[in-house]
């Protein structure tokens, strides 16, 4: 259901995602270097970010979450990861893919929630997608308490579940 996408995208994030002017804004990762050649990008991560269970976030778990979503559907050879902090992506062809590129792929894994750092966690996902707010998430507890997602069988329905003040946003 698409509660349950919106839900992920507030659950989880990727590497890098691009900003309302175009130009790539840095999730979990702090800095992005792309190699003379072109052929390698080198991540380096924030410190102290951390999966919905508590754990510290390493390079190496980030590279086993999105190996299998990179090889199959990109222009990447490998990823490895040098130490906890630094994730290398080495490319197949010289510039085939930037920093800002790898937006699409979220860092998560659908059988594992847990494994997710975003803002917010999402214990419950059917019927309706019940997100609560990460604690500890890196850039600070968000201030909304509870979020709930609901999907409505057509737009009249929506607004008049808004006009009835049942619910707060449309999207």
């Amino acid at each position: 259901p698409r509660s349950a996408v919106l839900a992920g995208i507030l659950a989880a994030e990727p590497l890098v995602s691009v900003g309302w002017d175009g130009r790539p804004v840095f999730r979990l990762a702090e800095s992005a270097t792309e190699s003379a050649d072109g052929q390698r990008l080198t991540f380096k991560l924030r410190a102290n970010v951390r999966f919905h269970t508590g754990d510290i976030v390493t390079a190496s778990q980030i590279r086993d979450l999105l190996l299998p979503k990179l090889l199959p559907t990109t222009e990447v050879a490998d990823v490895t990861a040098p130490d906890d902090r630094t994730l290398v992506i080495d490319l197949k062809r010289a510039h085939s893919l930037k920093a800002v590129d790898l937006g699409q792929f979220i860092v998560d894994d659908d059988k594992r929630p847990e494994l997710r750092t975003g803002p917010f966690k999402a214990p419950a996902l059917k019927p309706t997608a019940i997100l609560e707010p990460f604690a500890e998430y890196y850039m600070g507890k968000p201030s909304v308490q509870t979020l709930e997602i609901l999907e409505y069988s057509n737009h009249r329905a929506a607004w008049t579940a808004m006009m009835r003040g049942e619910i707060n946003v449309l999207h």
